[in-house]
């Protein structure tokens, strides 16, 4: 009897400890990529005059480009968004790697931009 009561409380534990992400979710690095992408489509965005329908005129074709490059959709994107929204520890983790990355994409910008190449003669 003592081994059913311990294999009761046992079983549930074992199975709330599962820790992967649902197979229909983005996973963390694949997230991140998405979201570093979006987050520069959104930079771009913002400097289309904000007519109306703008974001449909010149936005939805940058984000079906966005997700057709990282083989998802805007659906898959969605719900791994809200499965994240609702794990703040693991959105945090997802978050440090859109920094990560964008400061990158910062610096070797930044490095293109100051190059001697790149540099205005002086007159």
């Amino acid at each position: 009897m003592r081994i059913y009561i311990i294999l009761f409380f046992l079983v549930p534990i074992l199975f709330s400890c599962k820790s992967s992400t649902p197979p229909e979710i983005l996973d963390k690095d694949q997230m991140a990529d998405v979201l570093v992408d979006v987050h520069l489509v959104n930079g771009t965005l913002a400097t289309v005059p904000q007519l109306p329908d703008s974001l449909y005129k010149y936005g939805i074709n940058k984000y079906q480009v966005v997700f057709k490059n990282h083989h998802t959709d805007s659906t898959q994107f969605r719900k791994s968004f809200k499965y994240y929204v609702s794990k703040p520890d693991q959105l945090d983790a997802v978050y440090e790697q859109v920094v990560e990355k964008l400061k990158k994409k910062t610096e070797s910008f930044t490095k293109k931009s100051t190059s001697p190449k790149n540099a205005v003669p002086a007159k």
